[in-house]
């Protein structure tokens, strides 16, 4: 009886999702409080997707979503998405539960950083490994994922200059998303902290110990300034 129920709650899911414009889903996300803008979205809850999405004035590409029907049986609605792009890669899961709180999980990113709006220009990739994160109405609840970049192996203003890769385990504290990056080398220490907050706001803050005399004098072109023997830069903003 139990699995003509689940049978019965699968087709009816089906029956539903082929019918529902993915316009009208996406409608509920409120995708330009956080700067996304896009062309057009099409097709259905069971298959849609959105054309020429921006991030900023940034080109992120076409994202494609798709039920995932095994959620079903565990009482959960759960959607696979697919960001394909030249800026930007991802693909990854959204799941709702009955009682539980939006969440995103197994998702992976890779972002081209010279084609983002970042507050420095910046060349390489970042990259994201996130197991799982979720929102609630106060903020960031649950997170466990990985960050990477070698941005800063690149050449930074031209200069015949590179620092050391990052990493960082990125975290949830009291609503708050806390996005670290690290890394050093025998040359310099660099330590880089994000905060996404509740209310839509951000604060950046990295910190540079650098033996590199070039770096000292460049650095403070870019807004850093001296604390004690490091060099650090602020930045605060909203994401709407």
């Amino acid at each position: 009886m139990s699995r003509l129920i689940a049978v019965f709650a699968v087709a009816s899911f089906i029956f539903t999702a082929a019918s529902v414009p993915f316009s009208a889903i996406v409608g509920l996300f409120e995708l330009d409080r956080v700067g996304i803008s896009y062309a057009r979205a099409e097709g259905t809850l069971w298959r849609g997707h959105l054309s020429d999405v921006y991030w900023r004035d940034a080109p992120v590409g076409q994202v494609m979503i798709r039920p995932v029907l095994s959620a079903l049986l565990s009482g959960k609605f759960s959607l696979a998405f697919v960001v394909d792009g030249r800026v930007v890669e991802a693909e990854g899961k959204i799941v709702w539960g009955l009682f539980s709180q939006f969440r995103i999980q197994d998702a992976r990113l890779s972002a081209d950083l010279a084609a983002l709006p970042v507050f420095i220009k910046l060349g390489g990739r970042l990259d994201l490994a996130l197991t799982e994160i979720e929102f609630g109405a106060g903020g960031c609840k649950l997170g466990k994922g990985r960050l990477h970049t070698d941005a800063l192996t690149h050449s930074l203003a031209g200069l015949a200059w590179s620092g050391p890769a990052l990493t960082g385990e990125i975290r949830c504290d009291d609503g708050v998303l806390i996005l670290p990056l690290s890394g050093g080398d025998a040359a310099q220490d660099v330590r880089l902290l994000m905060q996404v907050k509740p209310d839509h706001k951000f604060d950046v803050r990295v910190d540079v110990d650098t033996l590199d005399p070039v770096m000292t004098q460049l650095l403070p072109q870019f807004g850093f300034y001296r604390e004690g023997g490091t060099l650090v830069l602020k930045q605060e903003g909203r994401w709407d």
